[in-house]
């Protein structure tokens, strides 16, 4: 699976670009008063780091100088800010950062910098990471359900169990992750019940039921309860009937998740829409760059794939199935 990264990556590669990474090589010990720079703000090599500062430490191991750095750039910047370092040995990676320099170093050589990307001008790779996030999010919202369940490999779609120890309540919590469902099932307080699949309904219907005002379905209180339903709203599930008290196995949903935005962790969603991802990243670039006509046409292929991926699996949820006559 690719990371969002090698997404990024690629999409640059589509574009003749190259692979947008800095790196620098320590080639002895540093000393105290070295200072490099990324996106301008400055790192400083000191005898003994301090919490709250932009320091590294002296070490008379090159490969130790490289992990420090790595470990102080990805402590500095955050997620949201597309910029990422790894070391293997002397030799520190960074991805995501516009400018990488050394401001002052005490052993002339001693830090090699490198670049496989035009940092002064767009598309920054900083944004081509968050169109990767954003074409993920689209995806996720207009490609349908049996396109990621079809996927064994897909990790869009989550299963969780939802804690109702808390007694026989109607409403519960949805997952913090959560983007759409695609089945819900728990087990009502009704005496001898069973965990059964819950039919969702629009909100003001499931008032309706709960009430007892709606004439077609049974209210929440005939005994036996042979149906379930449920409504989502506000980022909560809400009941047409009273859960079992159960601290995790009583209600269970399968759900589709918002993708994840960690750089370097591998794609949620399933191998055959990286490609349609990386068209959507294109695009934009293609936009930042002011060539809005190549721009559209990446666009457009974009639409293309999600329609053709709903076509391939959309034949799935229209069957019906029936027992041999």
């Amino acid at each position: 699976m690719a990371t969002l990264i090698d997404l990024a990556v690629s999409a640059r590669r589509k574009l003749g670009l190259e692979a947008g990474e800095h790196t620098i090589t320590c080639s002895t010990s540093s000393n105290v008063a070295d200072i490099l720079s990324i996106n301008d703000i400055l790192l400083n090599c000191n005898s003994s780091a301090t919490f709250g500062e932009a320091d590294f430490d002296d070490n008379a191991n090159s490969t130790t100088v490289a992990t420090n750095i790595k470990n102080l750039i990805n402590a500095l910047f955050s997620t949201n800010s597309n910029i990422i370092a790894t070391s293997a040995s002397n030799v520190v990676t960074i991805t995501g950062a516009r400018t990488v320099s050394v401001v002052n170093e005490n052993t002339t050589g001693q830090y090699l910098i490198s670049s496989t990307n035009t940092t002064d001008e767009p598309p920054f790779f900083a944004d081509m990471l968050e169109w990767v996030k954003e074409a993920e999010l689209d995806i996720a919202n207009k490609v349908i359900d049996e396109a990621f369940l079809a996927d064994a490999d897909d990790g869009i779609i989550t299963e969780a169990s939802v804690d109702t120890s808390g007694g026989s309540a109607l409403l519960y919590a949805l997952p913090t992750d959560f983007l759409r469902v695609i089945e819900l099932q728990y087990e009502t307080d009704v005496t001898s019940d069973v965990i059964k699949r819950a039919e969702r309904v629009p909100f003001d219907l499931l008032q309706d039921i709960r009430n007892g005002d709606h004439a077609f379905y049974k209210t929440y209180a005939a005994v036996p309860v042979t149906q379930r339903w449920f409504s989502i709203y506000g980022g909560n599930i809400e009941l047409g009937q009273t859960a079992e008290a159960h601290a995790s196995a009583a209600m269970k949903i399968l759900y589709v998740k918002t993708p994840q935005t960690s750089n370097a962790v591998a794609s949620d969603l399933p191998n055959f829409l990286h490609k349609t991802i990386i068209t959507y990243v294109c695009g934009q670039a293609l936009f930042q760059l002011g060539k809005d006509q190549e721009a559209v046409a990446f666009i457009q292929l974009y639409e293309q794939g999600i329609q053709a991926a709903n076509g391939r699996y959309a034949s799935i949820s229209e069957k019906t199935f029936e027992q041999p006559k």
